[in-house]
């Protein structure tokens, strides 16, 4: 996959670079919050491999310059686009309690680690032909603003013209044009100045 792969294309980079921002992305194909795509890899998650410098160690130390205005996190398609197969650890149910539960927890770490000022999006679309995504995402976040943190905010995408086409499930280069375009919209309803 990694032929088919460039991340100066992908929404993320679309976005920041149409709005004139920095922009760094940390992403791995198939890590969830809690569970992997199809139950894979276990004992290891997205949460395990975000403070690396690369996917085989060493920690990412956070430069004393480093203070992004936004952070955007779409984790959750990995942990339900696939039904939990038999020998996993997980219910349906108890993997939304578990997913939820360490979204707080990732939600938190974010925010000490880049600190009150940062905007945190929580990006969520259709997985898995259920709302189970959305709905656990949403909730996460309408919890986190209870508690008091009014800078995390939900956005869900979708729309009509995405394909779906790209390698191994992935979005396609229109489908990260058209999700840079939808982000870009989101974005200028926050209160977030360049």
């Amino acid at each position: 996959m990694d032929r088919n792969t460039d991340a100066d294309l992908s929404f993320g980079a679309l976005t920041a670079r149409g709005l004139g921002a920095d922009y760094q992305i940390t992403a791995q194909s198939g890590l969830g919050m809690v569970r992997n795509y199809g139950g894979g890899s276990p004992d290891v998650d997205f949460r395990t491999s975000y403070d690396r410098a690369s996917q085989n160690g060493g920690t990412w130390p956070v430069p004393r310059t480093w203070h992004p205005q936004v952070v955007v996190v779409g984790l959750g398609i990995n942990d339900f686009s696939t039904p939990v197969g038999p020998g996993e650890r997980w219910t349906p149910e108890s993997l939304v309690s578990a997913y939820e539960e360490a979204y707080h927890g990732f939600l938190d770490h974010l925010r000490a680690r880049y600190g009150a000022d940062t905007t945190i999006v929580v990006s969520a679309t259709a997985a898995g032909g259920t709302t189970t995504f959305a709905d656990s995402a949403r909730r996460v976040v309408e919890e986190h603003n209870r508690r008091g943190d009014g800078r995390v905010h939900y956005w869900y995408y979708d729309d009509p013209r995405l394909d779906h086409l790209g390698c191994d499930w992935h979005p396609s280069l229109a489908d990260h044009r058209v999700i840079s375009e939808l982000l870009t919209a989101r974005l200028a309803e926050l209160p977030v100045r360049w």
